[in-house]
């Protein structure tokens, strides 16, 4: 791709990310500092890493930020990111802030959802993994990881994430929103790149609550896990949504590697490890009352609808 067409490719692509580094600070990691300051400067930093690289390539960057310290708001200044503050600093609701932003910008035909520390998907991956919706061909695409992608994972969380691809795949065989013999949806994979389609942007804003009383004593227990405003609501149940009303979603293999300095401050840390215990138990328990709610296989009163933007 000569220079001139990437560059009218790369304009037409808008990666959205959300940050959120109450905790990070310029320089080297400090060996004092806490769990939870470690975890956050190391992915802040590389955060940094994956907005220079989106940068470079061209592509649109819609930023929404939900209380970064002020010297990485200013990091950020330095290398020409302009910041959004959040309305709602929920996971799912500043995603979708971000999203509707975006799909706003003149000339842009993929929104690509990409959490911020994943520096190589600027780097290598894009604009190509969008070529399918660029040519038409699909709607939706959900980068794949292979093997070697999951060995450079923390153990726990490769383990974790492997299994529940597995059950929430089947679940929408189950349901048959999915072929018996589709190819496995790597929906644990962070990234997700959708067509700048006025009804599809409106299946990726809308935002749904459990009917709390409605469920039984031994789901409601996860409380943590019931909130559809962490991580379901933006990027999850619309890929549901949008299978049920015949968009066509694709896996499209990608070379990744998690981030080396990541998987060694989150390797032993038991903050991510309860982190990737409640998206287990929360996006498949969401899965499976969505499922049922829109294929009409379950009394509509445990979920509902509060907003539509």
């Amino acid at each position: 791709m000569n220079n001139f067409k990437s560059k009218i490719v790369s304009q037409s692509i808008a990666i959205v990310t959300t940050t959120l580094y109450p905790h990070w600070y310029k320089g080297n990691l400090k060996k004092d500092s806490t769990e939870e300051e470690k975890i956050q400067k190391t992915r802040g930093d590389l955060a940094l890493e994956m907005l220079k690289a989106a940068k470079e390539k061209n592509f649109w960057i819609v930023l929404i930020d939900a209380g970064s310290s002020l010297e990485f708001l200013e990091q950020l200044t330095k290398i020409g990111i302009k910041s959004i503050s959040a309305k709602d600093k929920a996971l799912s609701p500043s995603r979708q802030q971000g999203f509707k932003l975006a799909s706003k910008i003149k000339g842009v035909k993929v929104i690509c959802w990409l959490e911020p520390e994943k520096v190589s998907i600027p780097k290598d991956s894009l604009p190509h993994a969008v070529l399918p919706i660029l040519k038409n061909q699909s709607d939706i695409v959900i980068p794949k990881r292979d093997e070697s992608a999951f060995a450079t994972y923390p153990s726990y969380q490769a383990e974790i994430e492997k299994l529940a691809n597995k059950k929430w795949n089947t679940i929408l065989k189950k349901y048959k929103l999915l072929p018996q013999k589709a190819d496995e949806l790597d929906i644990w994979f962070g990234p997700k790149f959708f067509r700048n389609n006025p009804h599809l942007i409106k299946l990726f804003l809308r935002r749904y609550k459990f009917k709390s009383n409605r469920l039984s004593r031994k789901e409601y227990k996860f409380d943590e896990a019931l909130d559809l405003d962490l991580w379901q609501n933006a990027i999850i149940l619309p890929i549901i949504s949008a299978v049920k009303e015949g968009y066509h979603v694709m896996s499209y293999p990608i070379n990744f590697s998690y981030p080396a300095e990541q998987k060694k401050v989150e390797n032993n840390s038991s903050l991510m490890r309860r982190k990737r215990e409640i998206q287990f138990r929360g996006i498949l328990l969401a899965t499976e009352y969505f499922t049922r709610y829109i294929t009409k296989r379950k009394k509509l009163d445990k979920i509902k609808l509060t907003r539509n933007y």
